[in-house]
Order: structure tokens, then C-alpha cells, then sequence
């Protein structure tokens, strides 16, 4: 076997030796469809939004028990008022309004608004953007049709490398099969 040494962010301390496993999201394309009428377009956000609610809710129950701390599962607090946040739905309204399909006007919308938080060099921002980019994300997965993926970690004891962790891919990942 060949090692191969990669460069990148820990999230812990210490050394780790192991397999690597490359932990890579599913690609959402947006569907080449003709946009329904408004109406019809804004009822799937509504829905799909509402769908989206649910998993936070069970991410932080299962970071919460696992960690033993409210602390850590907070961050699925701040995803629920994501999914809540005017913002988020006015800019969807527009995109429809002005002819896109729900799901490019919600891909449209998550871009904007975590590129507003993105620009400042300050990591409470950038993960504010990455937490952004994850409720969206989980918005367009559904109105895709898509099954959550985030339990797709490591079943062995593994090194994930990973472009981007998000809060839902972190949690989802078994403690006792990561080395690193």
C-alpha cells in the first residue's frame, strides 16, 4: 500500500493513520422544466420548507444525546430560524415571480444570501454562509425529490476528507468511525 500525504483542516488535534475515505455531497441539478404558474411554484417552497423542518429536529436530538451538551446542538436552532427567515422566502418569491422555477429561485436565493455572509474574512460569518448553504441545500434536495444522504459516512474506522463539512454532515458522521 502507498501513503500519500494530503494538507488540509483538521478539526482536531493529534496525529491519525488510516484509510481515507472522500466524503463527497450528491450534485443537485436543477431540472430543465418550464416554470409552473407562481402559485403553483411558491405551495412546493411552502411544502418543501416544511419538510425541511423535520431534520434539523432530529440532527439536533442526535447531537444532543450523543454529545451530552444543548450546547453543540444549537446550531440546529440557528437552522430552523434559517428555514423561517423572511429573507430566504422573499427572495424565492421574487425568483419565481420573475419566471424561474422554484428550484433555481431557492438555489438563486441560498447563493445570494451566503455570499452576503461570505465576503467579511470572519469564520462566525463563514460558517453562518456554510450554515446557509446547508438549509438550502436541504430545501432543494426536497423539492427535488432526493433522499437526505447525510448518514453516508464512514462504516470503518476512516479519515474523512471533505471539501466543506457542513453542520448536517458533521453530525451525521459516527464518531466511532472517524480517525480523523
Amino acid at each position: 500500500m502507498t501513503e500519500r500525504r494530503r494538507a488540509g483542516i483538521a478539526v482536531s488535534d493529534g496525529i491519525a493513520r488510516g484509510p481515507a475515505l472522500r466524503y463527497t455531497l450528491p450534485r443537485l441539478a436543477l431540472p430543465a422544466r418550464q416554470p409552473e404558474a407562481p402559485e403553483r411554484e411558491l405551495a412546493r417552497f411552502e411544502t418543501a420548507r416544511e419538510t425541511a423542518r423535520a431534520e434539523p429536529a432530529a440532527l439536533r436530538g442526535r447531537v444532543a444525546q450523543r454529545s451530552g451538551s444543548d450546547e453543540e446542538a444549537a446550531i440546529f436552532d440557528a437552522h430552523q430560524l434559517m428555514l423561517a427567515d423572511p429573507l430566504f422566502a422573499d427572495r424565492v418569491r421574487q425568483g419565481v415571480e420573475r419566471g424561474a422555477t422554484v428550484e433555481r429561485a431557492a438555489a438563486e436565493a441560498t447563493r445570494a444570501l451566503a455570499d452576503m455572509l461570505a465576503g467579511p474574512q470572519d469564520e462566525l460569518f463563514a460558517a453562518r454562509a456554510l450554515g446557509i448553504q446547508d438549509v438550502g441545500r436541504r430545501v432543494l434536495r426536497i423539492l427535488l425529490g432526493r433522499p437526505d444522504t447525510t448518514r453516508a459516512g464512514p462504516t470503518e474506522p476512516s479519515i474523512v476528507l471533505a471539501q466543506d463539512l457542513t453542520p448536517s454532515d458533521t453530525a451525521s458522521l459516527d464518531p466511532a468511525a472517524g480517525r480523523g
